[in-house]
């Protein structure tokens, strides 16, 4: 009858930890990456190049990382910036684009590379935020 109780109490505490380790390991808080330190600086060319040489080695270099992206404006949308090189940038709310941006202009965006996309071949990177020149 002990034994059936400290068999009974150890299951109990064991389902107690493992739904606190689950509960606590998918409520933890985002990412702020508008705050997160830069992995790398590169042009959006070079990203590009880089992508369109070898996927590979580019995904085991700037996959899930955070970039600092240089290049010109080739396409503007009401929550996407592509820049030339096919560098598709996608900004989430509360992340804005500057109304006075225009095509042609020169910009700085900060986001976390997602991957390469073969079938339109462009480079996705997400959570963008526009930085300073």
């Amino acid at each position: 009858m002990n034994n059936k109780k400290i068999l009974i109490g150890f299951t109990l505490f064991s389902a107690i930890v493992i739904f606190a380790i689950v509960y606590f390991s998918f409520n933890k808080p985002h990412k702020n990456f508008v705050k997160a330190p830069l992995d790398y600086t590169i042009q959006s060319t070079e990203l590009f190049q880089k992508y369109q040489v070898d996927v590979s080695n580019a995904n085991t270099s700037f996959l899930d990382k955070i970039l600092l992206i240089k290049g010109t404006i080739k396409e503007i949308s009401s929550n996407m910036i592509i820049l030339d090189g096919n560098i598709v940038c996608s900004f989430n709310p509360p992340q804005t684009i500057d109304p006075i941006l225009k095509l042609t202009d020169k910009i700085s965006i900060k986001g976390r590379c997602i991957g390469y996309d073969d079938l339109l071949e462009e480079v996705r990177i997400d959570n963008c935020s526009l930085m300073q020149n």
